[in-house]
């Protein structure tokens, strides 16, 4: 008996300990696991004017270039189905076939296809959808960096050299200072650049961002990590500052018990094909393997579980809320930026895109007192300047110690117990389980 109930506080002492010992994957290494999150859809619509098998055709080219991408596949008969779903992405006079790709917001991108030779403009139309130069480069970065920041030129060569500076000067930061996060990473964080010339070419990546290359007067900067997510909204590189990109990229670095919404830490994906080869890359250079049934039930109770956190850990408060060289102040210095769309004094609308109806604002840890840095590791011989300013004062009325940075709202943050005490319980009725087991057992055998 006494065996039994010693058996018994072990198990219960394990289920209360998952908290405790659940903190080993970062919102970096989370990015990297699908949960539950929803794809993009691609349809391929027919109707009975087309040739006899283009269907099956159509069918055979999707499957074919899609392979391995983040896009579930449909083919549907306008004559068959006319009410199907498709149809509520189609426009009515879209001549058929054509195919129409969905995005997780409900975006829609329609290929048209109504040619004579289908076959040979439905392949390559297709794998545009998810293989491009920039698409590449940054899968090539992803697996081994801390993050790959985005750089999409606007028209004014100026503007563009303002941002990239700033954007640079964000990385050299944060790297010189990653032993200040939760989950440092050795490798740095990379620059990838869309020029204007590569706008054809990236029509897919840049429609999957919601950006209009037809407006594109100023640069937009997008952090990326994990499995190609956005982490976040689209920056305006004529208005972010360098201190703003350091918050967004110190995220990344966080324990996935921060308490960051679930949201952020599963932001949409590019589309993009993610094969066999890269997932065991990834898998080896992660130590755990991100497709694994039990590391994704296990990632899934983190995250509800850390909720309880109060935010971000401290120790990189230091990094945020000290420094505004924006790369609008460094191309006004140069007398380059033209200051279209300049927003009113004391606002930081440096977000392009309002973020989805449904995402959480960003959680930003409130800026503390000024503390003493390490000494930053030299980055080409240059060690960035880590001198403070005084912090800004918090927004009338908002006793919330996060603040999101386009609109000044609390997070959607669960400060609660309720789930230690759902633990507890369920621990509980494990050590009755096992108890009842056990004794039947000695029962039985005497």
């Amino acid at each position: 008996m006494k065996r039994s109930l010693q058996l018994v506080a072990l198990i219960a002492l394990l289920s209360l300990s998952i908290p405790a010992a659940a903190c080993r994957y970062s919102v970096r290494e989370v990015g990297f696991v699908n949960l539950d999150e929803a794809p993009y859809r691609f349809y391929g619509v027919v109707d009975e004017s087309a040739a006899p098998g283009t269907a099956a055709l159509f069918k055979r080219i999707a499957y074919t270039e899609l392979l391995d991408a983040n896009i579930e596949i449909e083919i549907v008969d306008r004559a068959a189905t006319p009410t199907h779903l498709a149809f509520e992405h189609l426009p009515p006079e879209t001549p058929l076939p054509a195919g129409v790709l969905v995005s997780p917001e409900g975006q829609t991108r329609i290929i048209p296809l109504l040619v004579e030779n289908f076959e040979a403009v439905a392949a390559p139309a297709l794998e545009a959808l998810v293989v491009s130069p920039v698409r590449t480069a940054i899968q090539t970065d992803m697996i081994e960096s801390f993050a790959v920041v985005l750089l999409v030129h606007g028209d004014t060569p100026a503007a563009n050299d303002a941002a990239r500076k700033v954007t640079q000067a964000a990385i050299d930061e944060i790297t010189a200072n990653q032993n200040q996060l939760d989950k440092p990473v050795d490798e740095a964080a990379k620059l990838v650049e869309l020029p204007a010339d590569a706008r054809e070419a990236e029509a897919a990546l840049l429609w999957s961002l919601d950006i209009d290359p037809a407006s594109l007067s100023a640069p937009r900067i997008v952090v990326l990590f994990g499995k190609a997510r956005r982490m976040g909204g689209v920056l305006r590189g004529d208005k972010v500052t360098q201190n703003e990109l350091v918050r967004v990229l110190a995220l990344v670095g966080t324990s996935c018990e921060c308490g960051l919404d679930r949201k952020w830490m599963q932001g949409t994906m590019l589309p993009m094909r993610w094969g066999s080869e890269l997932d065991a890359a990834l898998a080896a250079h992660l130590g755990f393997d991100p497709e694994s049934p039990m590391v994704k039930t296990e990632i899934s109770q983190i995250i509800a579980l850390g909720a309880r956190n109060q935010g971000v850990n401290s120790n990189f408060n230091a990094l945020l809320g000290y420094r505004e060289t924006g790369a609008q102040q460094a191309a006004a210095a140069a007398g380059s930026l033209a200051p279209e769309n300049a927003a009113p004094a004391g606002d930081t609308p440096y977000i392009e895109d309002v973020p989805l109806d449904d995402a959480a604002p960003m959680p930003v840890p409130v800026p503390m007192p000024a503390v003493a840095l390490p000494k930053a590791v030299p980055i080409d011989g240059v060690v960035p300047k880590l001198a403070p300013e005084t912090p800004p004062a918090l927004p009338p009325g908002m006793p919330d110690p996060h603040l999101a940075l386009q609109t000044g709202e609390a997070p959607a943050l669960v400060h609660s117990w309720l789930p230690v005490y759902v633990v507890a319980v369920v621990a509980l009725l494990n050590a009755a389980v096992v108890t009842f087991i056990v004794l039947r057992a000695r029962k039985l055998r005497s």
